[in-house]
């Protein structure tokens, strides 16, 4: 029997959900490693010409901002990821954006932020950011004061021409 078109997005979407859980997986794993490394200063005995862990990351091909958020994610979130697998399936963009709001929360705290942010909508998330930030969101927002942009539709080049009060 044929599946349907509609059983088959279901499908590869459940598909890429477990994609998804094994790279964050990954990049615990990639953290857990990191961190032992730079820890025990593992990175220098890697190559003579290497004397710091920004080096040997280059070396190594990781980013220094990549290798370092996979650590902070591993320190920060591995705990509560490795005990909820569910959690595992927070996009990585949303686990480095949480990092500075997690920082120094106990691990209960970061489990409920974590469960809290999981299945929210972009909008959802970004909302719950600018709320942490002290900013209105568009859920609260009576959106008064409008800014007025233009855009080129040949080569997509934006640009502000004013603002105005609604009203």
């Amino acid at each position: 029997m044929e599946i349907t078109r509609s059983e088959q997005v279901f499908q590869l979407t459940q598909e890429i959900e477990q994609f998804q859980k094994r790279t964050i997986l990954d990049i615990l794993e990639i953290g857990k490693r990191l961190q032992y490394i730079t820890k025990n200063k593992l990175y220098k005995d890697y190559a003579t010409h290497i004397t710091t862990f920004d080096e040997f990351l280059k070396e190594i091909r990781i980013g220094r901002t990549t290798g370092y958020n996979c650590m902070a994610i591993y320190e920060t979130y591995g705990d509560a990821i490795l005990n909820n697998s569910d959690l595992a399936a927070i996009d990585y963009t949303r686990l480095v954006r949480l990092l500075p709001y997690a920082k120094g929360m106990s691990a209960k705290d970061v489990d409920n932020l974590l469960t809290d942010m999981a299945d929210n909508t972009i909008e959802g998330f970004e909302n719950n950011i600018k709320e942490k930030q002290g900013k209105i969101t568009t859920d609260n927002c009576s959106h008064d004061e409008i800014t007025i942009i233009e855009k080129c539709n040949d080569c997509q080049k934006s640009w502000k021409i004013g603002k105005k009060l609604r009203g």
